[in-house]
């Protein structure tokens, strides 16, 4: 055998995960937990029971029996995952498990001998017994899911009534060699707004809905006032967001006018992971900068500013005029503002420090908290760079600059230079 083969089950197991992740998508948690009647599975038990069978059998695949010891393959068959987010983390655990089993086998390995309950297999028969087995069970997950959703349910194949025109299509094109799972794995999912939201909503919890709200302030008066928060966790949030970064610009900006927290976060993600990537096209990285200055009224967070400043600004703005910087800092937008020194990031990492120094005189007498902060961490990271240019700054202005500022930019200091630069601010010398 080859590595075609390894090549063949690792996108057969991929497309048995999507469809699995399709489901989830169209689900709410009250339904991922549903059971027909007592000796039925939900699809929770179902995921459950397969995260415990990959742990098993893929971990050190090759050295050890696939049936583990420390594994209880009766406790798979409890109902007992506490939320969708810990369905979904079972879920993906699991498989990536088997990815990085499966990545990590060459051609020479495929007849070795292992064993499952001490009976012998040879790896390619092992791994066939396994993409029998999870089809199986995946089958299940989405028939559940279809049950469940009636006539809302969005087909993940070819849909009733288009088998005709699926073929036709198909047979227009000359014999050639293709894994079948290809078109479907390209097209994970839609690459536009609506759909990047439907998933958004599909995967929210009043849990994490909870513990979102610790960290943002969205009472009438506060700066979040008006942000609609619907709980989805922000892994969950960037993970999706990797499989959009070929979005249109037009759709991206779509996601940045909705109410929902998330959609811009999502937005956000979307642009900064594409732009991370060295062979961006410097076109889509202009078009990122252009949609980020022109719509600070909905990048108006400091998560979401703090998304964008590194890649979309920074990056964008390195081998460039950098006057607007100048401008932001004394705009009375505190997005703007912050915006200002955090683009400064990307400078610093190129030991470009000047910038972060001359904008951080700009913004000491801000009057608010999240500029001090953003302005301290820019300061201390300069300072990695090059503290005798930090000490000078600091000996200019530790007394009059504010204290959170201040302790920000002095954190990484040893405790008597922190005392010092303290003691200044505390008696003004």
């Amino acid at each position: 055998m080859t590595n075609d083969y390894l090549e063949s089950v690792k996108k057969q197991f991929e497309y048995y995960k999507m469809l699995g992740d399709k489901t989830f998508a169209q689900l709410n948690e009250e339904q991922l937990f549903w059971q027909f009647n007592e000796e039925s599975n939900s699809i929770a038990m179902v995921v459950k029971h397969l995260w415990g069978n990959m742990l098993s059998r893929w971990t050190n695949f090759l050295t050890t029996d696939g049936e583990k010891e420390w594994r209880n393959r009766d406790e798979e068959f409890k109902n007992d995952i506490g939320s969708k987010e810990e369905l979904l983390e079972k879920w993906d655990s699991g498989w990536q498990c088997l990815f990085n089993a499966i990545t990590s086998l060459t051609s020479e390995d495929l007849a070795k001998e292992i064993y499952i309950r001490n009976q012998g297999h040879t790896v390619a028969e092992a791994i066939n017994r396994q993409l029998a087995h999870y089809p199986y069970h995946v089958g299940q997950i989405v028939f559940l899911g279809k049950m469940l959703c009636n006539q809302n349910w969005k087909s993940l194949s070819i849909p009733k009534g288009d088998s005709k025109t699926f073929n036709d299509e198909k047979f227009t094109h000359p014999k050639h060699k293709q894994h079948f799972t290809d078109e479907f794995l390209k097209n994970k999912m839609e690459l536009t707004a609506k759909s990047f939201i439907e998933i958004l909503k599909a995967n929210q919890s009043n849990e994490e809905l909870r513990k979102i709200l610790r960290y943002f302030k969205s009472e009438e008066g506060d700066y979040g006032f008006g942000d609609e928060f619907i709980g989805v966790k922000m892994g969950f949030i960037f993970e999706l967001a990797k499989q959009c970064n070929q979005m249109p610009i037009e759709e991206i900006e779509l996601l940045l006018e909705s109410p929902i927290h998330e959609a811009r976060t999502g937005a956000m993600s979307i642009m900064d992971k594409a732009a991370r990537d060295k062979k961006i096209n410097p076109v889509r990285l202009a078009e990122f900068f252009e949609l980020y200055m022109r719509r600070h009224d909905r990048i108006n967070n400091w998560d979401l500013v703090d998304l964008g400043c590194l890649y979309m600004t920074g990056l964008y703005l390195f081998d460039k005029d950098r006057t607007i910087l100048y401008k932001l800092a004394t705009s009375k937008n505190i997005w703007e503002r912050r915006t200002a020194i955090l683009s400064t990031c990307y400078f610093i990492r190129k030991n470009d420090l000047n910038d972060t120094f001359q904008i951080a005189e700009m913004l000491l007498n801000d009057q608010e908290d999240l500029i001090h902060k953003a302005t301290g961490w820019m300061l201390r990271f300069a300072g990695d760079k090059n503290k005798d240019q930090l000490t000078t700054f600091l000996a200019k202005y530790a007394a009059t600059m504010p204290r959170v500022l201040l302790r920000n930019a002095i954190e990484k200091f040893d405790k008597p230079e922190r005392d010092y630069y303290l003691a200044l601010k505390k008696n003004k010398i």
